[in-house]
């Protein structure tokens, strides 16, 4: 084999392999891409100009640990403060069955 005909094949073969290289990243980029939405979804993202930050699922639960907290504690009876001990005293009064 001639000198340009080593080097065509050389060629030939390296643009397959690169051919084949761009289709296999092309599939995994489109297979990664629901993963990577839901990291994204998971972690949050940062605010950006006329984009406003989105909290990730981790301070999002805090945040309804935090109100889930001021519910039980409107629910529970604490010594007269709560909503519980308010329903309790007007049964109380009125005679009727609070539960």
């Amino acid at each position: 084999m001639s000198g340009l005909t080593q080097l065509g094949a050389a060629a030939g073969a390296l643009l397959a392999i690169l051919a084949l290289v761009a289709l296999v990243w092309r599939s995994v980029r489109r297979a990664w891409r629901p993963v990577d939405d839901f990291l994204a979804d998971w972690n949050g993202e940062q605010g950006r100009p006329g984009v406003p930050a989105r909290p990730g699922v981790m301070d999002r639960l805090s945040q309804f640990e935090r109100r889930m907290a001021k519910v039980e504690g409107q629910v529970m009876p604490n010594g007269g403060t709560s909503m519980h001990d308010a329903v309790q005293r007007i049964a109380a009064v009125t005679g009727a069955d609070p539960d």
